[in-house]
């Protein structure tokens, strides 16, 4: 039996969450992210880190479009965009300090992989929750959770949606709301799943067809890819139930087509990426000799 209030005992839930003790039982809400200070970024922190291929450990801030980056296991992938990047802006994380050895620095809608509950926002993270090592595939207990101020926002896109930041296993992208899941048409659908094919069109043009070195920026850091479809589904999520679920069953199936084209035509667009890559690389070498 649980303990009663006032006994010392803290009931686990998510970091955004309160509890407060009413007539002798716990009830817990979720808080306002306004209230809490932290600023609905996508990102991490400038001097996180990751592994580049044939560089080793690299802080977010020194990262650039094209770098190949640890993505799980023995696997590497170019970074092909930054959802976010601003090196001067200044930003509350959480800092989920785990039984590794670093800790990591996070923004509350930013994605992680909880072992038991697949990826989602770090703001639904609590202790005990088992992140995942991104190179063992091992669980990394979550030992404490507290806000920090840091300086960097950076949020580097993958072809897989994965990236492994300070050894754990993290997401590209930001949840759309602190659930795990959106659920469209009576469908429990994950954040992560919702954000990756819905990115397709960007990964087309950017990493499958070409690249986009020269990549812009809002005034707040964040891609002009990315900035319109982000404003649209805020704009969509604060909507009334019958105008958000008749534009979620049609969000639904543009998702729908994304995936298919994406996943039959995966072949034709990665043996295209080769050979515009092997076409740049010879023409390079015929301009240098």
């Amino acid at each position: 039996r649980e303990p009663a209030c006032g006994a010392g005992f803290a009931p686990a839930v998510p970091y955004m969450y309160q509890c407060s003790c009413m007539s002798g039982s716990f009830a817990c809400a979720e808080v306002d992210q306004a209230i809490c200070n932290l600023s609905s970024l996508f990102c991490f922190a400038g001097d996180a880190t990751v592994d580049v291929q044939d560089q080793g450990s690299t802080q977010m801030k020194h990262l650039s479009i094209g770098d190949k980056v640890h993505v799980g296991k023995s696997q590497y992938e170019p970074v092909y965009s930054f959802g976010h990047h601003d090196a001067k802006a200044s930003a509350t994380f959480l800092k989920v300090q785990t039984s590794a050895a670093t800790p990591l620095l996070v923004s509350a809608d930013h994605m992680v992989q909880v072992q038991s509950r697949g990826f989602v926002p770090a703001s639904n993270l609590v202790q005990g929750d088992k992140l995942v090592d991104g190179s063992t595939g091992d669980e990394v207990l979550v030992k404490s959770i507290r806000t920090v101020s840091a300086k960097g926002v950076f949020a580097p896109f993958t072809p897989s949606g994965t990236i492994v930041v300070n050894g754990i296993l993290a997401s590209s992208f930001v949840a759309l709301d602190s659930q795990p899941n959106l659920t469209i048409l009576g469908v429990a659908l994950s954040h992560q799943w919702i954000a990756h094919t819905f990115e397709f069109p960007h990964r087309l043009a950017c990493h499958y067809l070409s690249q986009c070195p020269n990549e812009t920026y809002t005034a707040k850091g964040i891609s002009t890819w990315v900035a319109l479809p982000l404003r649209a589904s805020q704009w969509l999520l604060r909507q009334n139930i019958v105008v958000r679920s008749s534009l979620l069953t049609v969000f639904s199936i543009i998702l729908a087509l994304f995936a298919i084209l994406e996943a039959f035509a995966y072949p034709i667009l990665a043996v295209g990426a080769a050979a515009t890559l092997w076409y740049r690389s010879r023409r390079q070498t015929a301009k240098a000799l």
